[in-house]
């Protein structure tokens, strides 16, 4: 399949080309670990909130995650959010971050051992009702 776009005045061509009997796309359209979600977490939280409430999820259901207090943690600061997030601004993540504590759909707290770092760890709520009540 061609596809052809305009970019500066110059007409581009991209060649978009199927593999398999399957008929799945190239590597064209996925050259990178894709973040996933569900449009129904979406619809309900926000599209922002889902994406940044889902990689949470995902970190700290893996062996990466920190145990304090019973549960999963896991920490980090906004520009490194940032990094896994880079068509969001840090502002963006922060003002989602308190979005979701405010709706106690995410838990953060402190556990650093030295006073001045103010990296903050963060945990699902998964007993939370808005996650309860989304089909």
């Amino acid at each position: 399949m061609k596809a052809s776009t305009t970019k500066g005045g110059k007409r581009v061509e991209r060649l978009l080309s199927w593999t398999g009997k399957q008929g799945k796309a190239s590597r064209l359209l996925i050259d990178e670990y894709p973040l996933i979600l569900l449009p129904s977490l979406a619809a309900a939280i926000g599209l922002t909130e889902a994406i940044i409430l889902q990689q949470i999820h995902y970190w700290v259901s893996s062996q990466n995650a920190q145990e304090r207090d019973g549960y999963r943690w896991v920490f980090n600061s906004y520009p490194s959010w940032q990094k896994q997030f880079p068509f969001l601004s840090e502002r963006q993540i922060a003002l989602a971050i308190q979005r979701m504590e405010k709706k106690g759909l995410l838990i953060s707290a402190n556990y650093n051992s030295l006073a001045i770092d103010r990296t903050k760890w963060y945990r699902v709520n998964y007993e939370s009702p808005i996650l309860g009540a989304i089909p």
